[in-house]
């Protein structure tokens, strides 16, 4: 039997809270985040989006952070994760989010759907999964 945990997800970078970066005891960068898909819609209907959470480690977590706002589309490959940890008020608390392998940008701001005429010429790879602890 192969099972495979594997996501493959395209969206909008979601930065209606400033994504922060953090570092791990021994300096490892880290960010969460996540991307709005855009669920199917019938003719009529508002879009509406799904909102995948996700985090990065490393030199992708640097990246994000540093270019979150000059993002708008990422295209994003990674693995689900659950987790849990006890919060502030000692409850305990669950967390299902995808880390991140490989992040693309597909689209920068301003730039609308045209990703070939930016400074880096398309679409920018950032592929260095080195640094996750894991």
């Amino acid at each position: 039997m192969i099972i495979i945990n594997k996501v493959i997800a395209s969206g909008y970078l979601n930065t209606k809270n400033p994504i922060e970066i953090k570092f791990t005891g021994s300096g490892k960068a880290v960010v969460s985040f996540s991307v709005a898909t855009a669920n199917y819609k019938k003719k009529d209907e508002k879009q509406t989006y799904t909102y995948i959470d996700c985090v990065a480690w490393g030199n992708q977590a640097e990246f994000v952070a540093n270019n979150q706002d000059r993002i708008s589309k990422v295209l994003v490959e990674g693995k689900i994760q659950k987790r849990s940890y006890e919060a502030q008020d000692g409850s305990k608390r669950y967390v299902t989010e995808t880390v991140i392998e490989n992040i693309e940008v597909t689209e920068w701001k301003n730039e609308g759907s045209n990703s070939q005429n930016n400074e880096y010429g398309g679409a920018i790879p950032v592929n260095d999964n080195s640094d996750i602890p894991f």
